[in-house]
């Protein structure tokens, strides 16, 4: 069953439950029209009655695909009350701008919930048989979620020092580290993902080699809109990854974002 407005009308398959604050859903992907995707690429979930959010797709395979979501919000909090058999809405894939490049060793850099898309991406390194590496930060060993495929290399750190190492996941950005690798995907806190851009830059590496996966209020999902516009590039359509270079150009970034009535406020 469709409709126009909300997508399709797809069950959950499966639901995991990973800690107080992340759950993953599982979906029957042929059910959806959602045999195929990128990683960094969303779909829109709409809850009749409570609203519309983009979510990223953290993992999918022949048949099915999946999305992990942080409780973080009403939306979300709704969102995980659903189990097993019940029903939502999709739509898309969205997003012509995704993580690509999967042929060379791949440093993956994650803040808080920005892992999903990251995972994505590991499980296409995993796939392709490539050296993939994760580094993953969170406020503490309760917002961390622990999922991705077994010969991925992760680190962690938190904010208080309950997991992994006491600090920023910026602190394990080494000159060191970014010599092993030729192509860097970054997603979390845009605070977060600036700083650790920058950084991996000062170590010498081409912007075109860095993508980061923005993160806007959005509403339509189709560049029709506007609420999630960054120096005239819509995030739904032009995005939502975007390389380094062409950040660069858009001196919103870091700085500036969209609230719900589509007024520019500061980050």
């Amino acid at each position: 069953m469709s409709n126009k407005a909300y997508g399709k009308r797809i069950k959950i398959k499966e639901t995991i439950l990973h800690n107080p604050y992340y759950k993953t859903f599982i979906f029957n992907s042929g059910i959806g029209g959602f045999d195929f995707h990128f990683p960094g690429q969303f779909v829109m979930v709409h809850l009749p009655g409570v609203g519309e959010k983009p979510i990223s797709i953290s993992s999918s395979e022949i048949g099915q695909f999946s999305i992990t979501v942080e409780k973080k919000g009403p939306f979300t909090e709704e969102l995980f009350k659903l189990v097993k058999e019940d029903s939502l809405y999709v739509r898309g894939p969205y997003g012509d701008g995704h993580f690509g490049h999967l042929h060379q060793p791949g440093l993956g850099i994650a803040g808080g919930c920005g892992i999903a898309p990251i995972l994505a991406v590991a499980n296409s390194f995993a796939g392709c048989h490539n050296s993939f590496r994760i580094l993953y930060g969170a406020k503490d060993k309760h917002h961390l979620l622990f999922d991705g495929p077994e010969e991925t290399e992760v680190q962690y750190a938190t904010d208080d020092g309950s997991f992994g190492y006491h600090g920023f996941i910026t602190d394990l950005i080494t000159k060191e580290l970014v010599e092993e690798y030729d192509q860097f995907f970054v997603c979390g806190p845009e605070k977060m993902m600036k700083t650790t851009a920058e950084k991996i830059v000062e170590y010498g590496v081409d912007p075109k080699k860095i993508e980061l996966s923005l993160e806007r209020y959005m509403k339509c999902g189709e560049g029709i809109c506007g609420s999630c516009e960054v120096s005239g590039r819509r995030i739904c359509v032009d995005g939502p990854v975007f390389n380094y270079d062409e950040i660069l150009k858009m001196p919103d970034f870091g700085n500036y974002k969209r609230d719900r009535s589509g007024a520019k406020a500061k980050i």
